[in-house]
């Protein structure tokens, strides 16, 4: 998929929701804008999607039932036990219109691996840049994402920018400000405690 556009749609702008293994090549340059949901809703299981130069904006306007709680919202697992980079260089643009940019449902789940985004910027939102709010058991369904030289309103990416809402044990989140020479590695974890860390990227193909 390659520099396809969604727009004034009265739901999702992309629904990508897949339970499959097999690698594919990278969507690159997808845009939704004026969606009544979200841009995207990305699933499910277990995926090896990877989208790069994604722009979502003025999505979520709707009164939708549930209502639209971010710009790009995540439920999936990365489908393999390596790390992966499922978002490069994309833009989350909540357009006041979300409380977040990204809602984060769960991410790593089964396979121990985290989702990441590499170079992407969210800005927009009422509330907060990133809201975690995980959902089954603990066991299955925790959350591991990385964010690896991301951006907040044009400023670099903290672990001040996550909100836990309803965290579950074995949430991870980790911030490199700079993916190859980083000043600042935070790890994030369920309980809301973060410390120091030495850096995590590049990793993986």
């Amino acid at each position: 998929m390659t520099d396809c556009l969604a727009h004034n749609s009265t739901d999702l702008g992309m629904y990508p929701y897949l339970n499959n293994a097999v690698p594919s090549p990278p969507a690159d340059g997808f845009v939704a804008f004026n969606c009544g949901g979200a841009g995207s809703e990305h699933g499910a299981y277990g995926n090896r999607l990877r989208f790069m130069n994604v722009a979502i904006g003025s999505c979520g306007g709707r009164p939708l039932a549930p209502s639209v709680q971010a710009a790009l919202e995540l439920e999936m697992v990365n489908s393999i036990a390596l790390p992966q980079i499922y978002y490069s260089s994309c833009s989350f643009d909540a357009s006041q219109l979300c409380p977040a940019a990204l809602v984060i449902k769960w991410t790593a789940g089964i396979t121990q691996a985290p989702v990441g985004f590499l170079n992407c910027s969210f800005s927009g939102f009422t509330d907060s840049a990133v809201n975690c709010i995980n959902a089954g058991d603990g066991s299955t369904r925790f959350t591991w994402t990385d964010f690896i030289g991301c951006t907040v309103n044009g400023r670099p990416m903290t672990y001040q920018d996550v909100r836990l809402s309803a965290v579950v044990p074995g949430t991870i989140f980790r911030f490199q400000d700079d993916p190859l020479n980083p000043s600042t590695v935070v790890q994030l974890n369920s309980d809301g405690s973060h410390f120091s860390i030495s850096p995590f990227y590049p990793y993986g193909p």
